[in-house]
């Protein structure tokens, strides 16, 4: 995700790369052990966008 970020010229601060990747982990297996069932892709592009990049890069959403 970090490389992506890098790639499309956004600024990453890849000193918490290490603590997104936990979070990414524990809402993934949070949200399939309570609901039964792994997220649909528009729930992960969303907690990407809405979450993970907002935490990397320290910038509001466009959504």
């Amino acid at each position: 995700m970090c490389e992506r970020a890098l790639a499309r010229g956004e600024h990453v601060n890849e000193a918490v790369s290490g603590t997104v990747m936990s979070v990414a982990v524990a809402w993934l297996f949070t949200r399939t052990l309570l609901s039964g069932a792994a997220p649909s892709t528009a729930e992960q592009e969303r907690f990407v966008s809405d979450v993970l990049l907002q935490v990397v890069t320290g910038t509001p959403s466009d959504s």
